[in-house]
């Protein structure tokens, strides 16, 4: 029998039962008699009979109500209550309006048509078996229709009819399509991975050498790295030192495949979203692609990488893998391998390394020539706390040898340079692996390894003729004094010539490119092209005199020795590099214009809110005031300098060609006028042996500047093919800047260096073709723009505008002969002179070729003293003689800018 029906709360059947119990009790109280003990004593026959027709009864009122129930269920949800009880009405009669009367079932009506269609099907089920145990008839099940007595499909217009969406067929079409992709991709690795085969180790364990030439391409100047690799067996190796590798390398070495497709998959998606280059790769694939591939920047290299990877790991052992590893990974410093790297960075060799020191080395693998200790402490710190807690992570080591390890970073030995760079050469070879990387060319390494054949733009010639004049001390010359020069090729950029020291091995650190002194007077060349821009006449006259007061500065600007030079124009103020003058000209194009122009031409750092940055008071290199210079010299045009011309492979194939275009920042008209004005620097005031290259008709356009204190001398001077720069300057132990003597070697000041670069010259520059520049006509206005410049527009003075270029004739003068001016034991600058005032009103048409007496004085400029074009002096500026002890601000050449020649004094 089934299981009673439940509805709600109610049992039907219960219900039924108890129903019919009380309309017997109320038959019995309306019109039965009394029954006594007697009358209830029936026949077995009797109570026989009416137990069947009770039972009967009651199951019929049972079955009734049992089939009523089911028949409900079986109804679907959108029937009324109202026809449910007509149906049960004439079914169940009054046993059906007893059930509809009871108000709990009213109140479930919601809960029993909200049965499932899957419910509706098994109570169909569990009614038909009721109804066949019965002999009842089931046509109640056919309230609603099966599927399987479903007329026809719904067809568009039928009632319920939905339109089929179109998403599914795009998802099956692009499902057809991926799957298609899916499979040429499987086959394309298929192919790739049959026809990939794995060279021998030994092919790739000997990376090729670079090679550096002189200009001409075939003389070679060294190798940028032979190969600083020794192959050990791994067996003799902690097993440490393999596995801090893994750890900050590979953490899955030794379980992956030999790649990680995680990582592919994370490097893939960094790569298309944010446009970075990150490959993935486990050691097996960065031993793949360093040491059988090369480098692999392309998503199919990336996939050639990995199928060798793949067979790489079914060909070797892990243990071998991670040997081959070691032994030819670039760990910095020009080392390959964990055998040299041990000895470059500890001084031991690999199986003695410890803990600490094998995870310093593994930590800088990914950029060991920026991350070694040596070169970035800080990175190097954080890479190696990251490879020991690593180690620990991954079990490589203990807790108590992680704590040690913290408390213990490794300190490495001094880089010891290969002997390639040995002597002069070591400098040209580290300034062309610095271009090459500094211009992000090429890596560091792979400059070391690609094999490359590099050309320089470095004449050989010139090159050590610069190096033999550089290289020159005068007697009784102290080591505290350095020298450096650069020649440089202005129309093109090239370097044809550098010094930059004596031997790299023993001082790595080039004096021309990184070494800093200030230029003095040789900035005021691009105060007066400042000037000429903006429209001034260099026939313009301005106050020569010292112990001038100018606007924002405290007290007050001197020239060379305190000499007052009286009413000079700007041709002379230039040529005798006469301080007061251009204070005043850098105050009347702007301090900011004048900067600006410095900027421009090549100085990277000028200070633009101060006039006297036309004195030279900024620090600079001997390069970039070749670059600067170089600008005027090209007419306006700034060359790239540079000293790779050139780069290509084993097979020839170029991959690097320097840029000689240049870039213009200056008017040709205006840059030459400048020139122009510098030639009578030459010709005057740089020295006899200067001048005396004049002779052959060639043009040189020079400065000579001093810094401030004394500490440094130096000379420019520009052909039209060429410009060279001279320096000297002294400094103590620590590399402080200390003053100068006023002679150098017999030379007075700046002009030591002239007579450098005049050697120079004599062996090198006089093979050179004879060029000139153009004529330019000095277009200004005299007084400036405003006609109030200098002493405004009624003061001019054709003075050297016209002079002629011929060399004066010299005679040597015995340096014995000079008499220096007395210095202050303490500092070696004069004492100070007070300005004779009765001096301020001298004519600007006094001589033009001035020279003061040849007196040297460590407190000024000295830019002085040449003899005219007859070899004799005229009209010489008084030195003002004082009995004020006070000191005056002299800064630029006031205190140190320009050169007087002790031997050119001489009539």
């Amino acid at each position: 029998m089934s299981k009673p029906q439940m509805w709600g709360n109610r049992n039907i059947e219960e219900e039924a039962r108890a129903d019919q119990q009380n309309r017997r009790r109320a038959a019995s109280s309306s019109g039965a008699r009394p029954r006594t003990a007697s009358s209830r004593g029936y026949s077995s026959h009797n109570t026989s009979s009416r137990g069947d027709a009770s039972r009967s009864s009651r199951t019929s009122h049972t079955t009734r109500a049992t089939r009523s129930t089911r028949s409900t269920r079986s109804t679907r949800s959108s029937r009324s209550s109202r026809s449910l009880r007509d149906q049960y009405s004439q079914r169940g009669g009054e046993y059906a309006d007893n059930v509809f009367a009871n108000p709990v079932m009213r109140a479930n009506d919601g809960a029993r048509y909200s049965s499932s269609r899957a419910n509706e099907r098994s109570y169909q089920q569990t009614s038909r078996r009721a109804g066949q145990q019965a002999g009842q008839q089931t046509s109640h099940r056919a309230t609603r229709p099966t599927r399987a007595n479903r007329s026809h499909r719904l067809q568009p217009g039928d009632p319920g009819y939905k339109k089929k969406s179109r998403v599914g067929l795009f998802f099956k079409i692009f499902g057809i399509v991926i799957a298609v992709l899916a499979g040429i991709g499987i086959a394309a690795f298929a192919y790739l991975y049959a026809t990939t085969d794995v060279p021998e180790p030994e092919s790739f364990a000997l990376a090729q050498k670079t090679t550096v030439y002189y200009a001409d391409g075939k003389t070679p100047i060294g190798n940028l790295s032979a190969q600083n690799r020794t192959i050990i067996a791994c067996d003799t190796l902690p097993k440490y030192v393999g596995n801090a590798v893994v750890a900050s390398e590979n953490q899955t070495f030794w379980s992956d495949s030999g790649i990680d497709l995680k990582g592919i998959a994370r490097a893939l998606v960094n790569n298309v979203t944010k446009g970075t280059r990150q490959g993935g790769s486990t050691i097996t694939q960065q031993y793949a692609e360093r040491y059988y591939l090369g480098q692999t920047d392309t998503y199919l290299g990336k996939l050639h990488e990995a199928i060798l990877a793949l067979k790489i790991t079914q060909s070797q052992s892990k243990s071998q893998i991670l040997c081959n590893y070691l032994n030819t990974i670039y760990l910095g410093r020009g080392t390959y391998g964990i055998e040299a790297a041990a000895r470059s960075y500890f001084n031991k060799p690999a199986k003695d390394l410890t803990i600490e020191e094998s995870a310093l080395i593994a930590g800088i693998i990914p950029s060991s020539g920026y991350w070694a200790p040596d070169v970035n402490p800080q990175i190097a710190q954080k890479r190696y706390n990251r490879t020991i807690e690593l180690m620990y992570k991954n079990k490589f080591i203990t807790a108590a040898e992680l704590e040690h390890a913290k408390k213990n970073f490794p300190q490495v030995a001094e880089h010891q340079v290969s002997n390639d760079y040995e002597g002069t050469k070591g400098y040209l070879l580290q300034q062309v692996k610095n271009e090459l990387v500094q211009r992000k060319a090429f890596s560091e390494d792979e400059i070391s390894t690609g094999g490359y054949s590099i050309v320089t733009t470095i004449d050989q010639k010139a090159q050590d003729a610069l190096v033999k004049v550089g290289q020159t001390r005068f007697a009784g010359e102290p080591d505290s004094y350095k020298q450096t020069a650069i020649s440089v090729n202005p129309k093109t950029g090239a370097i044809i010539a550098i010094y930059g020291g004596d031997d790299f091995l023993k001082h790595q650190y080039n004096n021309a490119t990184q070494a800093v002194f200030q230029p003095g007077s040789t900035m005021k060349p691009f105060t007066l092209l400042t000037g000429i821009q903006k429209g001034v006449s260099l026939k313009t006259v301005y106050n020569g005199n010292s112990f001038r007061h100018f606007d924002g500065l405290n007290g007050t600007v001197s020239n060379a020795e305190q000499i007052n030079w009286g009413n000079i124009n700007l041709w002379q103020a230039l040529a005798n590099s006469v301080n007061t003058p251009f204070v005043q000209l850098d105050e009347e194009v702007t301090p900011q214009a004048a900067a600006a122009n410095m900027k421009k031409a090549g100085f990277p750092s000028i200070d633009e809110n101060n006039p006297l940055n036309t004195l030279g008071i900024n620090a600079t290199t001997a390069l970039q005031m070749a670059r600067a210079h170089s600008t005027l010299a090209a007419g306006g045009i700034r060359p790239d300098v540079h000293i790779v011309a050139s780069v290509r492979t084993a097979s020839n194939e170029e991959l690097y060609h320097a840029n000689t275009q240049g870039t213009r920042v200056f008017s040709r008209h205006d840059s030459l006028l400048v020139l122009r004005a510098m030639q009578n620097v030459t010709r005057l005031t740089a020295g006899a042996e200067p001048a005396a290259l004049l002779r052959s008709g060639r043009e040189i356009a020079s400065k000579t500047g001093t810094a401030n204190d004394m500490t440094a001398f130096s000379y420019v001077a520009s052909m039209p093919s060429n410009t060279t720069v001279f320096a000297v300057w002294n400094e103590d132990d620590k590399g402080n800047p200390v003053a100068l003597p006023v002679m150098l070697g017999g030379y007075a000041y700046s002009n030591y260096p002239a007579h450098l670069y005049a050697q120079f010259a004599n062996a090198y520059l006089t093979s050179l073709p004879v060029e000139k520049w153009e004529n330019v006509k000095d277009t200004g206005k005299v007084g400036g723009p405003s006609g109030t410049w200098g002493l405004g527009n009624g003061q001019a003075s054709d003075a050297l505008a016209t002079a002629s270029y011929d060399a004066p004739v010299v005679k040597k003068k015995d340096s014995s002969q000079d008499t220096p001016a007395p210095q202050d034991s303490q500092n070696g600058e004069n004492q100070t002179q007070e300005p004779d005032q009765s001096d301020s009103g001298q004519s600007s048409d006094s001589s033009q070729e001035n020279k003061p007496d040849g007196q040297g004085s460590s407190s000024g400029s000295h830019d002085t003293t040449t003899p005219d074009s007859q070899g004799n002096d005229s009209n010489t500026p008084e030195k003002n003689p004082s009995t004020d002890t006070s000191q005056p601000t002299t800064p630029g050449d006031g205190t140190g800018a320009g050169a007087g020649n002790a031997e050119s004094a001489e009539n």
